[in-house]
C-alpha cells in the first residue's frame, strides 16, 4: 500500500485496468456473466416460450411476485431480444409492442391475458390493429 496507495480505490484499480489490457473491468467481467447465464440457465428456460418474461430476482419468494429483481429479460422466440431491464411493467408494455411491431399472434395459452392487456388495459381495438 505504501508503494502505489492509489491503486486502493475502486475508482483507481478500474482506470489503471483499463490502461493496461485496454478494456472496462466491471463491463467486461459482467458482459461475461451475463454471456454464461445467457448459456448455461436461460437456453432451458426458454426453451418453447414463444413470448415472455424472464425476471431475475436475489430474495427467496414468499409472495407471487419477487420485490428486488436485478434483471428482467424479454423472450421472443427462444430468443433473448432485450435484458438488464429493471421494472416489471414497463417491459410488459415493450413486449406488447414487439407483438405489434413484429406481428405475431398471441400465444394461444395466454391468448386472453394479451386480449385483456390490450383491450381493457392499454385501450386499443381491435379495428385500431
Amino acid at each position: 500500500m505504501d508503494r502505489w496507495p492509489a491503486l486502493f480505490s475502486e475508482r483507481q484499480l478500474c482506470a489503471k485496468f483499463k490502461r493496461v489490457v485496454a478494456t472496462d473491468l466491471v463491463q467486461s467481467f459482467l458482459g461475461g456473466l451475463d454471456a454464461l447465464v445467457h448459456v448455461k440457465t436461460l437456453d432451458v428456460l426458454m426453451k418453447g416460450m414463444l413470448v415472455g418474461l424472464l425476471i431475475g430476482h436475489e430474495d427467496v419468494m414468499h409472495e407471487a411476485f419477487p420485490r428486488q429483481l436485478f434483471n428482467v429479460t424479454v423472450v421472443v422466440e427462444e430468443t433473448i431480444i432485450l435484458h438488464n431491464l429493471q421494472d416489471v411493467p414497463t417491459v410488459l408494455a415493450i413486449l406488447m409492442a414487439t407483438i405489434y411491431c413484429l406481428n405475431l399472434e398471441y400465444p394461444r395459452e395466454m391468448k386472453y391475458f394479451f386480449e385483456f392487456l390490450q383491450k381493457v388495459i392499454m385501450k386499443i381495438q381491435p379495428d385500431q390493429c
